[in-house]
């Protein structure tokens, strides 16, 4: 689902190429907009989605939606807590910076292809460009067909070293878009699309198992949806400044990518140590209650 909307632009260039106008492919994806809203309301999905569990506090009240137990330990459970403080903590912040650079990252390689794949190293000519392009618009979909994959090894060896695994992606995307030879470019394109798609699933997982059922739309939508929009609104001075140069390449930026990514490991290894503290404090708890 993640890459739904590059199969949808290749059905509506398909569809341009058969005669119908860009004016009329606007009003189609605003009328399916539209559609999408209507199935998404809380009417009609009302009956079909079950609620999240109701979490006791100790006096045996409820109090709100969360999870049973805390998924990651003690230490990064924000469940219980008033929304304004989950907004203040070490968890919600580190998710707002980790999305920030992580969406960034992912926009400019979608907004830039076509530029870096004729402008990087050392240039190529418009037709080889473009169908760099079209691989790249098939390879990332490859990310659909190893995402069970994922999941088994998240179930495994735990959220940490998923996004331990998809930085790791996204520093090697970066470090491959700068070479020349064909096969390094499918090699970023594989794992951009992973990289990309997968990104999206932890920081969903992860917004959910830290600030639970009843916080999870309102975290999601302002510590990921709203960095979106300022990851989005970067992009036009970047691209601006990069090719508004006398001889413009994406190569330096793709090295400071690089550079943010490596300094992004910093997240899963804040998760990791937050992840470990707290189930060893669970554990100390248990064996002391009995």
């Amino acid at each position: 689902s993640f890459d739904a909307s590059t199969v949808t632009f290749t059905l509506l260039e398909l569809i341009h190429k058969e005669g119908a106008s860009t004016q009329s492919l606007f009003l189609a994806m605003a009328a399916l907009g539209l559609v999408y809203l209507a199935l998404t309301n809380e009417t009609v999905w009302a009956g079909h989605l079950s609620p999240p569990a109701k979490k006791l506090t100790s006096s045996g009240n409820e109090d709100g939606f969360g999870a049973q137990s805390p998924q990651y330990g003690a230490r990064l459970d924000e469940s219980g807590k008033p929304f304004r403080r989950q907004l203040e903590s070490r968890a919600f912040i580190a998710l707002a910076v980790w999305g920030l650079f992580t969406i960034y990252r992912t926009m400019l390689v979608l907004g830039s292809i076509t530029e870096q794949m004729l402008y990087n190293a050392d240039g190529r000519d418009a037709s080889h460009a473009e169908r760099l392009v079209r691989v790249f618009n098939f390879l990332i979909l490859i990310s659909v067909a190893l995402t069970p994959s994922f999941g088994r090894f998240i179930d495994t060896h735990g959220i940490a070293a998923g996004l331990a695994l998809v930085n790791a992606l996204g520093v090697l995307t970066f470090g491959l878009l700068v070479a020349r030879p064909d096969w390094s470019l499918y090699v970023a394109f594989l794992a951009f699309g992973c990289f990309r798609a997968w990104n999206y699933s932890l920081m969903t997982a992860y917004s959910m198992g830290v600030f639970g059922g009843a916080s999870f739309g309102k975290v999601y939508g302002i510590g990921v949806g709203t960095v979106s929009c300022f990851a989005a609104a970067a992009q036009y001075p970047t691209m601006a400044i990069v090719l508004g140069g006398s001889n413009p390449n994406f190569e330096g930026l793709d090295w400071a990518m690089l550079g943010v990514g490596v300094v992004m490991f910093g997240f899963p290894a804040f998760v990791h140590f937050r992840t470990v503290e707290g189930k060893k404090g669970g554990a100390s708890d248990a064996a002391n209650a009995a």
